[in-house]
């Protein structure tokens, strides 16, 4: 099995400033998520389309501030709109050659009044 190197756009916090950062020698994937604004994915989209043999995964959030925590119980959004925020990510990454997109889930802010496993099952669906 080929080492796959990658590196995490947690490192530079996103900034599309210092996304070339991201591109070492020999880098096969880079996992981003969490941009300041939409024009900064784009930039990172315009820049990783320009290197053929470089994947990529996104770490949902796509925009900073969005949910992170909900889908299962509500943390810090409702999670309905946890839930609606990760399909319109899906479907809008579709179009783009991400490999997966990652979720906190499940996220459990504290003692839960409902059993956990329901919870994620009801999630999962």
């Amino acid at each position: 099995m080929p080492i796959k190197l990658g590196s995490s756009g947690s490192t530079i916090l996103s900034d599309r400033e210092l996304i070339l950062e991201l591109f070492w020698e020999d880098i096969n994937h880079i996992e981003i998520g969490e941009f300041s604004r939409l024009e900064d994915f784009d930039e990172f989209l315009s820049v990783i389309q320009s290197k053929t043999d470089i994947s990529f995964g996104i770490h949902s959030p796509l925009l900073r501030g969005e949910s992170k925590y909900d889908l299962i119980e509500s943390v810090h959004n409702d999670t309905k709109l946890a839930w609606e925020q990760l399909e319109s990510e899906m479907r809008d990454l579709a179009k783009t050659d991400a490999e997966y997109i990652l979720v906190h889930f499940p996220y459990f802010d504290d003692i839960t009044k409902l059993d956990p496993n329901i919870m994620i099952e009801d999630g999962l669906r």
